[in-house]
């Protein structure tokens, strides 16, 4: 696939990371605040603030920040 265009990947392709997001939140820390313990509560609001973050997503860290981040794991819908 041509790069810079969307659509598919399959094994062995590459991916080439062309932006950061708005609020400098990797999908790593995303889902270390979603099944990890030791949430930090600015993390879990600036991972609020991330418009592509999927809705289900967005509602376990809202839960988890309504709630105390040091809750056990939300689960991901």
């Amino acid at each position: 696939m041509p790069r810079g265009r969307q659509g598919e990947v399959e094994a062995g392709q590459a991916i080439d990371k062309i932006t950061a997001g708005p609020e400098g939140v990797t999908v790593a820390e995303i889902e270390a605040l979603l099944y990890l313990p030791g949430r930090p509560r600015d993390t879990l609001t600036r991972a609020l603030r991330i418009p592509a973050l999927s809705p289900g997503w967005k509602r376990s860290l809202q839960q988890l920040l309504e709630h105390g981040a040091d809750n056990a794991a939300a689960t991901a819908a």
